[in-house]
């Protein structure tokens, strides 16, 4: 039977932020009135120092830029233009070789008209 050692606490898992949350707990701080913050602290299992971090962040524009908090690769950004630009690039593509075999078509049928000619 495995027994824990009363004399040694578990680790606490520590706690994490979505940037989502953190601009949610800044604007209901900022709206609220001077005796309400502290409530709002305790309510949410907040220390003052979370929001002061928090609202430097915010000033230095690091929270606006991060779309999320979780570590690793970035889902990479696709510009809403993208799509648009991928899509007309494989229609020209398209179109240049339907050209460029519409050019061949062309091309062997001024030979055969010459070959007729001369067997005139």
């Amino acid at each position: 039977m495995d027994k824990q050692n009363p004399e040694v606490k578990p680790r606490r898992k520590r706690k994490r932020f979505t940037v989502a949350y953190k601009l949610e707990i800044l604007k209901k701080i900022d709206n609220c009135e001077q005796g309400e913050v502290a409530s709002i602290l305790r309510k949410e299992g907040l220390y003052s120092s979370y929001i002061e971090r928090w609202r430097r962040q915010y000033n230095q524009g690091v929270l606006r830029a991060l779309k999320d908090d979780k570590r690793g690769r970035k889902p990479k950004e696709i510009n809403p233009l993208q799509k648009k630009v991928d899509k007309l690039e494989k229609e020209k593509l398209q179109l240049e070789k339907k050209l460029r075999q519409a050019e061949k078509i062309i091309e062997f049928q001024k030979k055969i008209a010459e070959l007729l000619e001369s067997e005139e």
